[in-house]
């Protein structure tokens, strides 16, 4: 029983009984969806991954991307997150979850763990979406959860460029969150004094404890994954005790979410290249432009810098020196020295 109001076009989805009442939900005809089911069309190229090597990307053409928004869109509606999944979920009043509520479940613990699933959208195959879709709070029937996993899967597997991956991916994985964390229960009932603590991150999974994990827990761990069909990627694999620096989705967690330090001395090196070379300078060096900077080049760049300090407003909080220093700087720079930008939007930090 879904207890949150659903959007006129989720009701319409969700009692949908032909493929034209399917094509009204989503706003589109019901020809092009036969025709982008029946010859979906990719486009793939490779991203390099900072860890090294290449990620494959396989992005849909217009038509069938259009239509995948609209299906993302009623997906996002009717899913209700778990307490355990913090990415790729979308905010509202009653939840909010991202990378700094997903450290926050970490703070101040003695032994921190990290694994990372490999090829987490593509080790998710159409059989996995269409099961899932036939289970609460969907309960559609087998012909149209295989219809409409067919629309968001390709070549068999969840599309790494495919507008629906992110929010399909929690729907597949809602049951490993509930077994995780059942397991994490029974451990600690066995262990008062283990507090074990189990977070997930889109393809992050976290574990954080007062004792260290065994290698038999581990193991346990690694053979629940493998029965939702995961696999963890070893390169990624580390435990972080409390007298090293402990990360969790790019947030220290020893004793307060906190940033790299890296992070902090990158922004004041930007804004004092920004003060000694000029606006126009900083966002040519930045972009590596070679001809004339835009105005609008120039707008692009101070944003990007303004959404690194509020970033920084967002892990620290609003009182921390540094946000207060740099937003003062930021913002006054850009004020008098090019308020000839006149009506320009620099956004707000």
């Amino acid at each position: 029983m879904i207890e949150k109001k659903l959007h006129w076009r989720t009701q319409l989805f969700l009692n949908a009984r032909t493929n034209k009442q399917l094509s009204t939900s989503l706003i589109c005809k019901d020809t092009l969806l036969a025709e982008v089911i029946e010859n979906p069309v990719y486009t793939k190229f490779t991203i390099p991954k900072k860890s090294g090597g290449f990620r494959i990307i396989q992005v849909p053409d217009k038509n069938l991307k259009r239509i995948q928004k609209k299906l993302s869109f009623v997906l996002n509606d009717l899913y209700i997150p778990n307490e355990n999944s913090h990415g790729f979920v979308k905010k509202s009043k009653k939840t909010s979850y991202h990378t700094l509520s997903n450290a926050k479940a970490h703070i101040s613990k003695n032994f921190v763990w990290n694994i990372d699933i490999t090829d987490f959208f593509s080790s998710i195959p159409t059989a996995a979406v269409a099961a899932n879709l036939m289970e609460p709070p969907f309960k559609f029937v087998a012909e149209k959860a295989k219809y409409i996993a067919l629309l968001i899967c390709y070549k068999k597997q969840l599309p790494t460029g495919s507008p629906c991956s992110p929010i399909v991916s929690n729907i597949v994985c809602n049951n490993l969150d509930k077994k995780m964390q059942s397991w994490v229960n029974e451990l600690n009932k066995t262990d008062e004094n283990l507090h074990l603590v189990f977070t997930r991150y889109a393809d992050d999974i976290t574990f954080s404890s007062s004792d260290q994990l065994s290698n038999i827990q581990k193991q346990e761990v690694y053979d629940l994954l493998a029965e939702y069909g995961f696999a963890v990627n070893a390169k990624k694999n580390r435990e972080q005790h409390k007298l090293q620096a402990q990360w969790v989705t790019g947030i220290k967690v020893n004793e307060k979410p906190n940033l790299d330090r890296k992070y902090i001395r990158n922004i004041r090196a930007v804004l004092y290249q920004m003060k000694k070379n000029g606006l126009e300078e900083s966002t040519a060096k930045y972009f590596e432009i070679t001809q004339e900077v835009s105005i609008l080049d120039m707008e692009k760049f101070v944003n990007v810098i303004k959404g690194r300090i509020a970033y920084l407003g967002f892990v620290k909080g609003k009182e921390d020196a540094n946000y207060m220093k740099f937003k003062n700087e930021i913002g006054q720079y850009v004020n008098i020295c090019y308020g000839a930008f006149g009506k320009v939007s620099f956004g707000k930090v």
